[in-house]
């Protein structure tokens, strides 16, 4: 049981998740989670992998593992595994485009609209364009409360990233978007 609760929850990281998030989420001592993946390991479910900062991540070996391991969660769990998740991010001062999916999957999209929107302000400020863009993006996908700072954001930035400035920054509704070319 604790092997098969801490796959779920590293398929539900939608990525690589550390040892402390799976200690942290499947609320279990390290004295448990250490033989648990160590069995999940022998069996080749989760690879121990280096972070870009040298510490151990763990990620499937297969993604028909990690997707087996995401179907056999039922969606009330899933979603309360994501509030969990976000909550996790929060505690550990996480960078907003960390919180974004987990509150998105969690049910939360105005939650999630206001971290993506946290995202692309924090990405324009690094003069980071196209990755601005996209999550302006993904704010209007998730139906930000107020679509106009993400729809003109996502129109500035798209039209610094190199997008032409005739298609109104790639953006239906923006100013030029209407206009023919």
């Amino acid at each position: 049981p604790e092997q098969r609760r801490l796959a779920e929850i590293a398929a539900l990281a939608g990525g690589a998740v550390t040892f402390e998030q799976l200690r942290d989420l499947a609320e279990l001592p390290s004295s448990r989670v250490h033989p648990a993946l160590r069995g999940l390991e022998d069996a080749r479910v989760l690879r121990a992998t280096p972070s870009s900062a040298g510490e151990p991540v763990y990620v499937f070996y297969h993604q028909r593992l990690r997707e087996a391991a995401h179907d056999a969660v039922s969606p009330e769990v899933r979603r309360a595994r994501h509030r969990r998740f976000a909550a996790w991010y929060e505690r550990n001062a996480a960078e907003p485009g960390q919180l974004a999916y987990p509150w998105q999957h969690a049910g939360e999209p105005g939650r999630a609209a206001a971290c993506a929107i946290a995202a692309a302000r924090a990405a324009r400020a690094q003069l980071a364009w196209g990755i601005a863009a996209d999550w302006y993006g993904k704010a209007l996908e998730l139906g930000a409360s107020d679509a106009r700072d993400p729809r003109a954001g996502r129109a500035e930035s798209g039209v610094l990233g190199g997008e032409p400035a005739e298609a109104g920054g790639g953006v239906p509704g923006s100013a030029r978007a209407d206009v023919p070319v």
